[in-house]
Parts: C-alpha cells; sequence; structure tokens
C-alpha cells in the first residue's frame, strides 16, 4: 500500500489517508503520519539524496534482494558479475538487474539486526534497522571510516549541491550518519553511467564492516545452521579483483575472511554433534539400572 519511491502529483506523500483507517499502526508508529506532510523539494533531493529506506534506489535494491532470496537464486552455484569499479567486481546471482551492485549490503543488514526493526524500516521508512545495527557496531563503522579517501570529497560536493537547492546538509557526525551515507553513496553508484571512485570506497567500506559485524555474532552467539547459511551466500557475495597476471577475477581478503570464518563454524558444528553423538552412543551402551519398587 505503501512505497517511499512514490509521490502524489502535488510532491506529497498522501500516506495519511493510506492508513488513517489503521489505528493499530498509529498507537505503534505514533511519527509516522507526520510524514504525510511533508512537501518534497524536488525527485533530485527525494530519489538519491535521502536516507536509505527513504531513497528510491535503495527501496528498489531491498525489493530485488527478497526477490532473489525468495526466488531461490542465491542458492545457484554460479554467479555472474557486476563490475563496481575498473579492477573490482562483486558476484550477483540477479546480475543482470541494475541493482545488483549493492543488493548484498542488504542481505547482510537482514542477518543482522532483529526482523521487528527490518520491518519497520521497510515498510515505513523509519531508520530502525540503520539505528540497531549502527548502535550494536559503532566502533567498527567508525574505524573504518576513519580511513575514507574519496567519499570526504563526495561529501563536500553533495552539500554544496545541497545548499544551492535549499536542502538540509548531510551530517556524518554519528555513526549512523555515517552509515546512512555510505549505503546512499553505494547505490547512487548506480545512477551514473560508470562507477566512480567515492561509491568503490563506499562499497568496499561497508564490506569490511558487515564482516565485522558476522564477527562479533559470532562471539555473542549463533545458530550454527543459520549462520552456516548466512556466512555461506555472504562468501559468494563478496568483492573479487582482476588479477592481470592470470587474466582472471580472484577472491580478495574479505571473501577469503568469510571461507574462513565458515570452515571455523563449521568445525565447531561437526565436533558439537559427534560429541553428542558419543554421549548418546554411550547412554544406549550402558542403559541405567532398574530399581526395585521404583516409578515406571
Amino acid at each position: 500500500m505503501y512505497h517511499p519511491g512514490r509521490k502524489c502529483i502535488d510532491n506529497k506523500y498522501n500516506l495519511k489517508q493510506k492508513v488513517n483507517y489503521l489505528q493499530k499502526y498509529k498507537d505503534r508508529y505514533p511519527n509516522l503520519l507526520d510524514l504525510s506532510n511533508k512537501n518534497i523539494p524536488s525527485s533530485y533531493s527525494t530519489d538519491y539524496f535521502s536516507q536509505p529506506f527513504y531513497n528510491r534506489s535503495a527501496s528498489e535494491g531491498i525489493t530485488e534482494m527478497y526477490a532473489t532470496l525468495f526466488s531461490g537464486l542465491y542458492n545457484q552455484e554460479v554467479y555472474g558479475i557486476v563490475k563496481i569499479g575498473n579492477d573490482i567486481c562483486v558476484p550477483a546471482p540477479n546480475y543482470l538487474n541494475g541493482y545488483a551492485s549493492f543488493t548484498r549490503f542488504y542481505y547482510h543488514l537482514r542477518n543482522l539486526v532483529s526482523k521487528k526493526s527490518l520491518f519497520s524500516s521497510i515498510f515505513f521508512s523509519t531508520e530502525e534497522a540503520i539505528k540497531e545495527f549502527s548502535e550494536n557496531n559503532s566502533m567498527e563503522i567508525t574505524e573504518f571510516w576513519e580511513k575514507r579517501e574519496f567519499l570526504e570529497q563526495e561529501i563536500q560536493e553533495i552539500n554544496i549541491t545541497r545548499s544551492k537547492l535549499k536542502i538540509e546538509k548531510i551530517s556524518t557526525q554519528s555513526p549512523e550518519d555515517k552509515l546512512n551515507f555510505l549505503l546512499m553513496e553505494a547505490s547512487y553508484g548506480y545512477i551514473e553511467s560508470s562507477p566512480n571512485k567515492a561509491s568503490e570506497e563506499a562499497q568496499l567500506m561497508l564490506d569490511k564492516i558487515f564482516l565485522k559485524a558476522y564477527k562479533k555474532k559470532i562471539v555473542q552467539g549463533y545458530n550454527p545452521e543459520d549462520l552456516l547459511a548466512s556466512l555461506d551466500i555472504s562468501m559468494q557475495l563478496s568483492p573479487m579483483i582482476y588479477d592481470e597476471k592470470t587474466g582472471e577475477w580472484e577472491p580478495t581478503e574479505i571473501a577469503v575472511e568469510y571461507f574462513d570464518i565458515y570452515q571455523k563454524v563449521l568445525e565447531e558444528k561437526t565436533e558439537h554433534e559427534m560429541y553428542h553423538l558419543k554421549k548418546d552412543e554411550i547412554i544406549q551402551d550402558n542403559p541405567s539400572p532398574k530399581i526395585e519398587g521404583g516409578h515406571k
């Protein structure tokens, strides 16, 4: 019923009339109806210079991620590739889709935040998912943000444009702001006719942030079956680099690290299963003696 990329003719979201009869949403999301009264200055600011869940490219990327997930395309043995730079590419099962170069980040986000916050963000364009992830991984976001090179100039150029259009400047103060900008810049690269260095840097930075988030999740406890499935796909989605000597695309350090983590989790799972298998065999071979007069 509601899509963040759709506007009325008068450039106002008509969300109010769409959810007006749903009292439970009013109670649960008191700020939701405020969006319906906001004027949108231009599609330029709405589509590509706003927060990810309020951004048409990101919204389409999320939709494509779920379409790929539920159609089983992530289970393919061979992926196509999509370039994100002159010598960097990312494997993608949906490689013919225009959003394929950055849908992996929403796959990672889905695995690393609660269902509640993700539902709120996808269906109501809130920032709950971004906020939750940023709070849980603030140090990791800040760590990699400090190593930026091309993004600083990109931020300045975007804010100059926004000032001319009398639009609020982009903030990169908090970890949440930083993550928002990286996701925006990763999806913004899709618009351009050729990849740019800032978008490429944002994508590679996000790959490192999400990898560290998976590592943290392992330390905090996890379901082996779910994590192995996620790591297997994450490994397949990792960037590759062109090797001029061999003339082939080779895995980057990110992909190798995912493989190492996958192997470690698989070994731990196997050891755990073997332990319980042996324990069950011992119990079966040595049944408890019956006690006379005891309960059956």
